[in-house]
């Protein structure tokens, strides 16, 4: 494993990687799904489907092996730690009617919505979402907070603790 994901695995209990990595070119399939397999295997990470994978998964040959990997994966993470705090972490957005985490599983139109925090109750507790994408720094909401950006902008990630948000990372 290189390096950079070897520190990574040591310093943080789990690492879930938020969708588009394979975004935009079919052929970034190959080196990156080996990569974060392995990391996968260590058990300490977790890859979450978006809507940039499961248009690319629809362009494979359902037979190929990265296609097989890419749709085994799931497409939002639930985390809830010993004092109850939990949050949810996904590619789109939590669609109206929603009243229970488990009902995002697999939930394809959960991976497509952009435009939802406004309109977001808190009904499943706190959502991080890459979307809608932007050109600014990540952006919290009453009970979300928007991280993804364009591809020519910082990438951030976000640690999170049993009380909460660590901080803000810059990539």
């Amino acid at each position: 494993m290189a390096k950079v994901q070897d520190e990574l695995l040591e310093e943080y209990d789990h690492i879930i990687i938020n969708s588009g990595f394979f975004f935009p070119k079919e052929e970034y399939l190959t080196g990156r799904v080996s990569m974060i397999d392995e990391m996968l295997r260590s058990g300490k990470a977790t890859y979450l489907l978006g809507r940039q994978d499961y248009m690319l998964w629809s362009d494979l040959d359902p037979h190929d092996e990265n296609a097989k990997w890419i749709i085994q994966q799931p497409n939002v993470a639930n985390v809830e730690f010993e004092n109850g705090y939990q949050f949810t972490v996904m590619d789109g957005g939590v669609p109206k009617g929603i009243k229970e985490a488990s009902e995002l599983q697999d939930n394809q139109e959960a991976s497509f919505l952009v435009n939802w925090h406004e309109s977001y109750d808190g009904a499943l507790g706190f959502v991080i979402s890459n979307k809608p994408l932007t050109t600014t720094k990540p952006k919290m909401h009453r009970f979300s907070m928007q991280i993804g950006t364009l591809p020519s902008c910082p990438t951030y990630a976000i640690e999170m603790g049993q009380y909460g948000l660590n901080r803000i990372i810059s990539l």
